[in-house]
């Protein structure tokens, strides 16, 4: 009997070091939260001598706000892509998300004292975009359709730089967004895309969330178009669906 236990007990350490080990696997470039939340504190800072300086688009990275990424990344001991990587895996539980800014903003006030990030926040948006930046188009006629989950009741802005090139065809082409409700689709808010120049346009489209209804998914097309459409031929980039939370009222 003694002998039985034994085995069990071992068998037991066995699954857990085999569980401990694929879970170590999996997160093997996912950066520690601790360290990210410094990593960040410091892009903000980057961020905040930028606009200072009068040299930060947000819309476009330019060479000197990526001089100063690249220079926190080689700080940190990490690559652009483990950061990418890291930031979209803690973003994925949204709240625990706003509670790491909470901590970067106690970070900066406390160490810096110059930036106040979490409002930063609540005024730019929580960019949620977890798919491609950019698409080159030509000779494709999909319409390009997405669907993101929605982290709460809120303002949501559908943004991009769109180039259609002179030859495009793509008949009435557009940009769409709406709420998927847990019981229900709300109308759809659209931004017509109408230069065909070869020059880079901003668009931008937004919704606001019905706080009856419970939102499941913000989704839309980047692109949509009419059947009739025989050829595109486009460019995207600098692809952005920010996220503001409505203002919590104060009880009284």
């Amino acid at each position: 009997m003694k002998f039985y236990k034994i085995t069990i007990y071992l068998l037991f350490i066995s699954l857990s070091l085999t569980i401990s080990c694929k879970k170590e696997k999996q997160e093997k470039d996912i950066i520690p939260k601790s360290k990210l939340i410094k990593i960040l504190a410091d892009i903000h800072i980057a961020d905040a001598l930028l606009t200072k300086n009068g040299l930060y688009d947000r819309t476009l990275p330019k060479p000197e706000s990526l001089s100063y990424y690249n220079q926190i990344f080689k700080k940190y001991k990490i690559t652009r892509k483990q950061f990418y990587k890291s930031f979209y895996y803690y973003m994925k539980d949204i709240q625990a998300f706003f509670q790491m800014y909470q901590t970067i903003y106690d970070t900066l006030n406390n160490r810096y004292q110059i930036l106040d990030s979490l409002e930063r926040l609540k005024l730019m948006g929580l960019n949620i975009w977890n798919k491609k930046q950019e698409y080159s188009i030509r000779g494709d006629t999909s319409s390009f359709f997405f669907k993101i989950k929605a982290p709460g009741q809120g303002y949501y802005t559908l943004s991009a730089k769109i180039k259609s090139f002179s030859d495009d065809l793509t008949y009435f082409p557009r940009m769409k967004i709406f709420v998927i409700y847990k019981d229900t689709i709300s109308p759809k808010n659209v931004i017509n895309i109408t230069s065909r120049d070869n020059i880079w346009h901003n668009y931008e489209v937004s919704i606001n969330t019905d706080t009856n209804y419970t939102p499941k998914f913000i989704a839309g097309y980047l692109i949509f178009h009419d059947p009739k459409t025989t050829y595109m031929h486009l460019k995207i980039k600098n692809i952005m669906l920010t996220y503001k939370p409505y203002e919590k009222k104060q009880k009284k």
